[in-house]
């Protein structure tokens, strides 16, 4: 059987304060590193 999975990663916490959620919260100039994107891809695989 064929399942479809969606995987949404949050990459940055940067904002262009075009969007309503970027006026509140902490803003920090941080990305994620390829390690934690590539392992945080894997469990959502090895859930599906």
């Amino acid at each position: 059987m064929i399942r479809n999975i969606t995987l949404t990663l949050r990459l940055t916490q940067n904002c262009t304060l075009r969007r309503r959620y970027c006026y509140a919260g902490e803003k920090r100039a941080e990305a994620v590193s390829w390690e934690t994107a590539k392992e945080t891809m894997l469990l959502g695989l090895a859930e599906a």
